[in-house]
Formats: structure tokens, C-alpha cells, sequence
């Protein structure tokens, strides 16, 4: 038996040659050429050639600040408007032949050059490179973002609103053209960040994305707090009333061009209440506020700061506490505070808690019978202070003297009795006014 092996050469196959990716070339434009005018519907015309394939479809993404409106045409295939994109398929357009796609567009008036993406494919769903396309618009002016109603004071963690501890609308921005009126153009996400933070950098501010609607306002009303998932409008942080303020500037999140003027100042409080009518109470760091008959729809708040953050000093007193209380009551009666000394806070002070507890208090000139004037018609002399460093005297701080026993929310502030709570500690009960002064044990 013989066995012939036969060898045989293997010949190589030829290594053909790397094809030049093909591509198109667009041409996009703004019909007549030149700027899109911001805000309104502008006509746009984009012309494709491919240089060595066969198009079969294309689809156009505008870029961010515009917004695709109508239904588009085009001069081969069938186009339609699918996602905020213009599409069209059933193309045959071969190299050397051109389509012409028709639609309008509208602008949130960004100054500059915007780039728009293009995918252009063959009958084999194969990409064409774009490196030769010139997709790009300039628009004629900027916007702006205008706050339509103004943050007001409300509690640490919750929604901001324009009323105090959300009894008001939600705050409300519109995109506005450089002559303040609307643009419709939307959507565009917007966004708050800090202007001013009384803090020092310490609070946090927690807001999410809004877009605009149809009238270009974009609405913040996401009213979960942080604490339970929520991306709602809300700072965490008190700030000292009447000394200071926040405040809040719109801007864009994905166009970061657009801003707007900041807010008007507003306070957050630790603790804060919606009075229904008589008796509102609030419980704040151990001592209860109360407004016997108080006013419907009036508001109670407390905030505790240690005396270096508000700045008064109560000459020739002791303190026990070291601590200032600034409270809001927006109705016109008195309010009766009352605080608890613990019997560890008695003893601790310089008299080893045999004296009476005063209550210094400070009030400040915000309309009749407050501030000094109000202090001279109780027969109290006070000191004058500059609390927030303006070089002004601003607070007129003293001892509360004790209260007539007829009437005594009348002669606010003043202390009404003082008595133990059974373990070595005490009570004190003392009238302030309402308004915002802030008071010291």
C-alpha cells in the first residue's frame, strides 16, 4: 500500500484595500440665511449629499435650546417629527444627488454657535461618517430667567414657597427675551443656586430641575422633602433674622448662559407653625410659644443661635444658657414664651441658681412703641448695640421687668411669673411682642 502525501502551497488571498468611510455632507440653514431670531419659529432648510453610498434615511437631533415644531418635508422619503427629531425614511438618494428637508424650529435665544447631530444611514442601516457637515445655527440675542413670584420665609427642610411655610404658590421662573417678554420656546431645564448665604457656606441647598411649559414658566411645587427622596425647592439651614437673608438665583441646567436677577431676600427657621386662629402654639428647643386669640393665618417660628452667631451682649448680666432665641409672629399680638431652666442650666450659673431668672431681650425699630422707644415707655433703660456690624445701631437690648398683673400681654415684653417644675429647675413665663425680636435667658 503506498501512501502519497501531497504537500500543497497555500496561496494567499489578496488583502483588499481599505475603503474611505463614507460620508455625507449637510448643509443646515436658517431660511432666509442668517441668526434665528430667539424665541419664535424660524424656518430651516438641511440639504444631504453622500459622497459613495446610497442614502437610505437620515435623523436630525437638535441640540439643546431648541425645539423642533410642525410636521417637516422633505424633498425624497417620507419625513415626520418622532421624539423631538426630525426622521426620514424611504430615501434613494445616490452619490452626486442631494434631499432637501424642510421644518421650523424654535430657540431659547442662547448667544453663539449650536451644533446639531446628525445620523445619516445606507440601505444596509450602515452609519455614514459626518466629519464634513456643517450643522450649525447662530441665534440673535440672550434670555433671561424671571422669578414671577418671590421666595418667602419658611422652615428648614420644606418647600419654599411664596408664602411663608408654604401658604403660598409655588415659585414660578420665566424664560424672558433681552426686552423682558415671555419665550414660549420650551422645554428648557432650569434650576436654583444660592445668590446669598448668611451661613458662611454651612446650609445646603436642595433643588431640582424644572422645565418650561408652553409659556416658558417652569413651576418648583415638589413638595417631598429631601429627607424622603424628593429634589423639591428647600434649605437646611436657619439664618439669624432681620440681620440677614437668602437669596435665590434662577439659572439653567442645561444651557448655563440663561440666568436671572437673584431673589428678594427670605429667612428659614428651625421651627415654624401656621396659625388657624386662637391659641397658636410652637414647641422650639425646649420652651412653648403660645398666642392666646392669636389671628388667622398669622405664622409663629423660632430659631436658636449662640451669642457670638447673633451678636448681643446683655451688659452685667450672667447667662445661664448662652443662648439667643430670635422668634416671628406675623399677627399683631403679644406672645407668651415659656422657658424651661433645667436644674443642670441653675446650677451652673454664677449663683448657683438662687436668683431669679431674668430675661434679656432685644427689640428692634420696626414700627410703633419697638425698639428704644418702646423700652423708654416701661421705664427700661437699654443698651444700644450694632448687631450686625453696619456701623449702625440696630437693637436696643435689656432686662424684662416684671409684668402688671392686669393686661400684661399689653406690656410686652415682660415677665409674668416664674415658678419650678419640680426637679430643681424652673419656668419662666415672659410676654414679647410680635415682630421678630430676639430674646436671652
Amino acid at each position: 500500500m503506498f501512501i502519497v502525501a501531497a504537500v500543497l502551497g497555500l496561496v494567499p488571498l489578496a488583502t483588499p484595500a481599505l475603503a474611505a468611510p463614507a460620508t455625507v455632507v449637510a448643509d443646515l440653514d436658517p431660511v432666509p440665511d442668517g441668526d434665528v431670531a430667539p424665541g419664535s419659529a424660524s424656518p430651516f432648510s438641511l440639504s444631504v449629499s453622500p459622497d459613495s453610498r446610497t442614502l437610505a434615511s437620515l435623523t436630525l437631533q437638535p441640540p439643546s435650546g431648541y425645539q423642533i415644531v410642525g410636521t417637516p418635508t422633505s424633498s425624497s422619503g417620507t419625513a415626520s417629527l418622532v421624539s423631538g427629531n426630525v426622521v426620514v425614511t424611504g430615501l434613494s438618494v445616490s452619490p452626486a444627488q442631494s434631499v432637501v428637508v424642510s421644518f421650523s424650529a424654535k430657540t431659547s435665544c442662547v448667544a453663539g454657535t449650536k451644533t446639531w447631530n446628525l445620523v445619516a444611514r445606507d440601505a444596509q442601516d450602515r452609519a455614514y461618517a459626518n466629519g464634513s457637515s456643517d450643522l450649525s445655527t447662530t441665534v440673535a440675542g440672550d434670555c433671561d430667567l424671571a422669578i414671577l413670584n418671590q421666595p418667602s420665609n419658611t422652615k428648614a427642610g420644606e418647600l419654599i414657597t411664596s408664602g411663608d411655610r408654604q401658604t403660598g404658590g409655588a415659585i414660578q421662573v420665566q424664560l424672558v427675551d433681552d426686552l423682558g417678554s415671555p419665550v414660549n420656546h420650551f422645554p428648557v431645564a432650569v434650576t436654583f443656586a444660592l445668590g446669598s448665604d448668611p451661613t458662611g457656606g454651612a446650609a445646603k441647598l436642595t433643588v431640582g430641575t424644572e422645565t418650561t411649559d408652553a409659556n416658558g414658566v417652569a413651576t418648583f411645587d415638589d413638595e417631598t422633602p429631601s429627607a424622603e427622596g424628593g429634589d423639591g425647592l428647600e434649605i437646611d439651614t436657619a439664618n439669624v433674622a432681620a440681620f440677614t437673608q437668602y437669596t435665590l438665583v434662577p439659572k439653567g441646567a442645561s444651557l448655563p448662559a440663561i440666568t436671572g436677577a437673584a431673589s428678594a431676600g427670605f429667612d428659614i427657621w428651625e421651627d415654624a407653625t401656621k396659625c388657624a386662629g386662637a391659641n397658636c402654639t410652637l414647641s422650639h428647643n425646649g420652651d412653648e410659644y403660645f398666642v392666646p386669640g392669636g389671628e388667622a393665618d398669622t405664622l409663629l417660628s423660632a430659631s436658636t443661635f449662640s451669642t457670638s452667631e447673633s451678636n448681643i451682649n446683655c451688659a452685667g448680666y450672667t447667662e445661664i444658657t448662652g443662648d439667643v432665641v430670635w422668634h416671628e409672629y406675623t399677627g399683631s399680638a403679644a406672645v407668651l414664651v415659656k422657658i424651661h431652666i433645667t436644674r443642670a442650666e441653675m446650677k451652673a450659673s454664677a449663683n448657683n441658681g438662687q436668683a431669679l431668672v431674668g430675661v434679656c431681650v432685644g427689640l428692634l425699630d420696626e414700627g410703633a412703641l419697638t425698639g428704644e422707644q418702646k423700652w423708654l415707655n416701661l421705664g427700661v433703660t437699654a443698651d444700644h448695640q450694632d448687631s450686625d456690624g453696619d456701623g449702625f445701631d440696630d437693637i436696643w437690648v435689656a432686662l424684662a421687668p416684671a409684668c402688671p398683673h392686669q393686661t400684661p400681654d399689653q406690656f410686652a415684653p415682660c415677665v409674668a411669673r416664674q415658678y419650678g417644675d419640680g426637679n430643681g429647675g424652673s419656668f419662666t413665663e415672659v410676654w414679647i411682642p410680635g415682630g421678630d425680636p430676639p430674646r436671652r435667658t
